[in-house]
């Protein structure tokens, strides 16, 4: 798979955690190399779908993500240029500038499960936009909050203006 690269500059907080959000925060925090993935969820919107990547630790080619408790929150500070694999299909919409990015939460770990903490509020680098959809099912139209998040894609670190961030 080939690897690309981006570049984000987003902070948010997250909420509604299964563990305390110190341990949430030190799970993000944790350079060991051998430890269960945490990630910020981000997700590239190709025709309508969501094509889902995680951005951790082990993907930053420069800048960082640091993660502080407050409270019952989780804030997260995201700056930096990430490698990604991603695979061949998706290169062209993840080069094209015009396409649309969003942040949806993080992953951490809960008794070795995977676990997901949605958007709680943005900070910074992100605009909120909502869509609406019919469900045939319940036959009610649904509203969702989205968080949206510029993102800069070249296929080397070196491509992009101003690398680090």
């Amino acid at each position: 798979m080939p690897k690309l690269h981006l570049k984000i500059d987003a902070g948010f907080t997250v909420k509604s955690l299964k563990i305390a959000a110190a341990e949430v925060a030190k799970q993000l925090n944790d350079v060991d190399p051998f430890a269960a993935p945490r990630a910020i969820n981000l997700c590239l919107m190709i025709e309508g779908q969501m094509v889902g990547f995680g951005i951790g630790r082990s993907e930053i080619v420069a800048g960082s993500i640091a993660a502080t408790a407050a409270g019952e929150t989780v804030k997260i500070d995201c700056q930096g240029v990430f490698v990604i694999d991603i695979r061949p299909q998706y290169v062209p919409v993840f080069l094209d500038p015009k396409s649309t990015w969003r942040i949806t939460g993080i992953t951490y770990r809960v008794e070795d499960k995977d676990r997901i903490a949605p958007m709680d509020k943005a900070l910074k680098g992100l605009t909120e936009d909502q869509d609406s959809t019919y469900n045939e099912y319940l036959k009610i139209t649904e509203t969702r909050t989205h968080f949206r998040v510029a993102v800069q894609t070249a296929k080397k670190a070196k491509d992009l203006n101003s690398a680090v961030v």
